[in-house]
């Protein structure tokens, strides 16, 4: 398994945190955010960390890198202004990719480990999603909903203004070599990463996996 890390956006909502330093080398008590999405990546089934940056903090992740299991690709935008969104820089993080692949943005922190969500994954290879349950109406509107039947995924929209399910996802994606075949023929300049499985949620199986604790957004640091 490979893991692709979305690290590409400028954050501007943190400024002037976030002119200098990208939003995953901020330090969240006392440790870098990307320091602990590290930390639970290290399980036997992955084998190679891709992390999308954007060219402005291209040498910054460059530098962090070294003697770490990351290989770092510059998506070549210079600012707010000129950014791809994140289902191209996913595209791009994807290229050259033909295995399966665990697909995750920067900014999200869970108290739970990720072994349990991919070794979830592998009990039959089904592409899976992580879910949770939120009843507050604003937190929604923030995150994509999805409609279930069971632990299958029949409907998804991505921050729907008026909600489909108190069933929350935030950005962890596991999809199966098979299917990570479709995400790669998706073409559309979407800058939220849950965009993909709008897209491709009639087209492919969807499993979803009910998170063994709570998800901290760091987005608003």
């Amino acid at each position: 398994m490979k893991v692709v890390i979305l690290c590409a956006g400028y954050a501007t909502r943190l400024y002037p945190k976030t002119l200098n330093t990208p939003k995953a080398l901020l330090e969240y008590k006392g440790k870098r955010i990307l320091e602990y999405l590290l930390k639970d990546l290290k399980h036997p089934f992955i084998h190679e960390i891709i992390l999308v940056s954007n060219h402005r903090f291209y040498s910054q992740f460059l530098e962090y890198s070294k003697d770490k299991r990351i290989k770092v690709i510059d998506d070549g935008s210079t600012c707010p202004e000129n950014r791809l969104g994140a289902i191209k820089d996913l595209l791009i993080g994807i290229k050259n990719i033909e295995e399966d692949t665990l697909i995750m943005a920067c900014d999200n922190l869970l108290d739970f480990s990720l072994s349990s969500f991919i070794e979830y994954f592998y009990i039959d290879r089904i592409s899976t999603i992580m879910y949770y349950k939120e009843d507050n109406e604003e937190r929604l509107k923030r995150t994509g909903q999805a409609v279930l039947e069971g632990n299958k995924v029949i409907e998804f929209k991505e921050k729907p203004i008026q909600a489909i399910s108190t069933n929350a996802v935030p950005p962890f994606y596991i999809f199966n070599q098979e299917d990570l075949k479709i995400i790669k023929g998706l073409n559309k300049a979407y800058d939220s990463l849950g965009s993909i499985i709008e897209e491709v949620v009639d087209r492919i199986e969807l499993k979803a996996f009910l998170m063994l604790g709570k998800r901290l957004d760091l987005g608003n640091l």
